[in-house]
């Protein structure tokens, strides 16, 4: 049990931030019942969720630079957003 749990920490140690790590071990992992493996799982799954968002940022900032848009473009993306919601 104690390898087990020791793993969980070393695999978790090489992906999340120290504070992160003790604030889970601390705080989140007492409040719900769960396997050390489905945690990990779930810390891997949000890292890799971040890390995405983060690409997809970068990429929107490295990208070239439009023409300002005025009131008629909003006005025409809340007419695409309201028929595609319809």
């Amino acid at each position: 049990m104690v390898a087990i749990a020791v793993n969980a920490v070393n695999a978790v140690n090489q992906i999340e931030p120290r504070w992160r790590l003790s604030f889970e071990l601390e705080f989140l992992m007492p409040l719900r019942p769960s396997q050390p493996s489905s945690d990990i799982r779930e810390i891997i799954s949000v890292d890799k969720a971040r890390q995405r968002l983060r690409g997809l940022l970068l990429e929107g900032a490295s990208s070239d630079r439009t023409a300002p848009v005025g009131a008629s473009y909003f006005d025409s993306l809340r007419d695409r957003a309201l028929k595609a919601s319809k």
